[in-house]
């Protein structure tokens, strides 16, 4: 795997699907919400339904009000 790289860009738009869910929850085997995420995304095609996609073979998972408290 590749080491993680800062890259400064322009502002954009990102569009798929959401969900809300905690470190604890992902830690978990059975409440982990991030896999499903992914599966449900490329089982359903979300990325066809998604109109002026700039690169069709590039993906990005968008984190917001990331909590790293596992509580």
């Amino acid at each position: 795997m590749n080491e993680p790289e800062l890259v400064e860009m322009d502002e954009f738009m990102v569009m798929g699907i959401e969900i809300t869910t905690s470190l604890a929850a992902e830690a978990s085997l059975t409440g982990a919400m991030l896999p499903r995420l992914w599966a449900t995304f490329f089982g359903q095609k979300i990325e066809e339904k998604i109109p002026n996609r700039k690169d069709p073979q590039e993906f990005i998972g968008a984190y917001s009000d990331y909590d790293m408290d596992p509580k």
